[in-house]
């Protein structure tokens, strides 16, 4: 995962490279404000220790960890909270 700016959007029918590229310029802005304002989400980038290896392992929890909020998921990465097995 990440905001690959260096892929080749071009395909497709007209104007899908600039939705393309507005939506990665979303989720960047979406994470710049997590960064900032949720302390959780801080504690879970020092547990991990690079934003890569975050991204890299948030997909793997959302395929096989069923989670109610945002707020339960950050605290399994920090291991704060146990997964539940159903």
């Amino acid at each position: 995962m990440g905001h690959n700016f260096e892929s080749n959007y071009g395909h497709g029918e007209k104007y899908l490279s600039i939705v393309l590229c507005m939506l990665m310029m979303l989720a960047f802005l979406i994470d710049q404000v997590q960064e900032i304002s949720c302390s959780l989400f801080q504690r879970c980038k020092k547990r991990v220790g690079t934003y890569r290896d975050l991204w890299q392992n948030m997909p793997t929890l959302f395929q096989y960890v069923k989670m109610s909020d945002w707020e339960s998921f950050y605290l399994i990465i920090v291991k704060e909270k146990q997964i539940n097995s159903t």
